[in-house]
């Protein structure tokens, strides 16, 4: 989902050797940046986004205090919170950031993009279909219902 690479070195037989669960594709309505839902304003767009329900996932009791550190981030650093009262702050710090000053992705977006109000469809005098706002024609006086 990035072309950014970054190389790291590791100990001999430190190497990380576990598939990257953290990033996952997410569509969303390029115009707008929400997620895509059909009848959105602008092209759909797949964005690579940060998943963290699977990190920790051997200490469960820690999930409240990832989700609690997931919803603090994605407001940006320096945002206190958690059991410790500490700061958000990026992976790297000072004077390098080899994913930019970003947290290696974006956050999927929470909220569905609205869709455009539908166009009406023609009305009035020259077309089929009567517009709301036109009031019936007079056509003369009521007719007598004929009697049986």
């Amino acid at each position: 989902f990035s072309a950014k690479q970054v190389k790291e070195l590791f100990i001999k037989g430190t190497v990380p050797r576990d598939a990257d669960n953290i990033h996952h594709g997410v569509e969303i309505d390029a115009a707008t940046g929400k997620l895509w839902q059909d009848g959105c304003a602008g092209p759909r767009k797949v964005v690579g986004a940060l998943d963290f329900s699977h990190v920790e996932e051997n200490f469960p009791n820690w999930g409240k205090y990832t989700r609690g550190w997931v919803k603090r981030a994605s407001r940006g650093p320096g945002v206190s919170g958690g059991p410790e009262g500490t700061r958000t702050a990026y992976f790297y710090g000072g004077i390098h950031f080899p994913y930019g000053k970003t947290w290696g992705g974006i956050f999927a977006p929470t909220e569905l993009c609205t869709k455009p109000a539908p166009t009406p469809e023609p009305c009035g005098l020259f077309f089929q279909t009567p517009c709301p706002t036109d009031t019936p024609r007079n056509s003369g006086p009521p007719h007598k219902t004929p009697k049986p």
